[in-house]
C-alpha cells in the first residue's frame, strides 16, 4: 500500500509557498530546525545532563520538547537525573509533561501539514514507517494517542495521527494523559530507587 493508494492521501494537503503565509512557516521552520540543531551539536550527549542540570526546569523542558520531536533519546534518563539531584518531583512531573507533550503535538500538526518531506527531513522519519503506523492505527483511531510516550514509536504515532487528521481534542486529550502517567511512573520508580540505597 502506497500513500497515493491510501484513502488518507492529499494531493494538496499544504498550500504552494508562493503564499506568505505558508512562507513564512517554512521560513519559520527552517530556522527553528536550524536552531535545534546547533544546540545538539554544540553539547554531546555525555554533556547534556550537567548542561540541563544547570538550567534545572528550563533545561528538563527542554530536554522533554525535544525527546518528543527530533532527538534519538529518552527524557526519562534527564527525568530521573534531575530528580536524583534534588529538583522537586511534581513539578518535575508537571514540567516534563508539558515539555513532552508539546513535542508530541508539534508531531501531530507536523503530520497534519501532509508534507511527508518535511517530515522525513526534520524528523528523520521514514514515510514508510509512517505508512505502517497509519495502517495498525486505521482501526484503533486517535485514542491510541494515550500511547504516544511508547519509545521508538510514539513520534511515529504522533505523526501518523496527524497525517489521519485524527479528531485534534481526543489526540490532544489523551496525548496529555499518557505522557503525564508516564512521568508519574517514572517519579515514583526513582524515589523507590533511591530509597533502596
Amino acid at each position: 500500500m502506497h500513500f497515493k493508494d491510501s484513502k488518507y492521501f492529499r494531493s494538496n494537503a499544504y498550500p504552494s509557498l508562493k503564499s506568505t503565509k505558508a512562507l513564512e512557516l517554512h521560513l519559520f521552520g527552517m530556522l527553528f530546525y536550524s536552531f535545534l540543531i546547533s544546540f545538539v551539536t554544540s553539547y554531546k550527549e555525555s554533556n547534556m545532563l550537567e548542561f540541563l542540570m544547570q538550567y534545572g526546569y528550563v533545561g528538563l523542558f527542554t530536554a522533554c520538547f525535544l525527546a518528543a520531536t527530533i532527538l534519538p533519546f529518552s527524557s526519562d534518563f534527564i527525568f530521573a537525573g534531575l530528580l536524583v539531584a534534588g529538583l522537586a518531583p511534581w513539578p518535575c512531573v508537571v514540567i516534563a509533561t508539558l515539555g513532552n507533550w508539546l513535542g508530541g503535538m508539534t508531531n501531530y500538526f507536523l503530520g497534519r501539514l501532509g508534507k511527508l518531506e518535511w517530515i522525513e527531513k526534520y524528523l528523520k522519519i521514514d514515510p514508510a514507517k509512517i505508512e505502517k503506523m497509519q495502517v495498525w492505527l486505521n482501526k484503533k483511531g486517535a485514542y491510541m494517542a494515550l500511547f504516544s510516550f511508547v519509545a521508538f514509536v510514539g513520534d511515529v504515532m504522533a505523526v501518523a495521527l496527524g497525517y489521519m487528521r485524527a479528531n485534534l481534542y481526543i489526540v490532544t486529550i489523551c496525548m496529555l494523559i499518557g505522557k503525564f502517567c508516564r512521568y508519574v511512573v517514572v517519579m515514583y520508580a526513582v524515589q523507590y530507587g533511591v530509597s533502596l540505597f
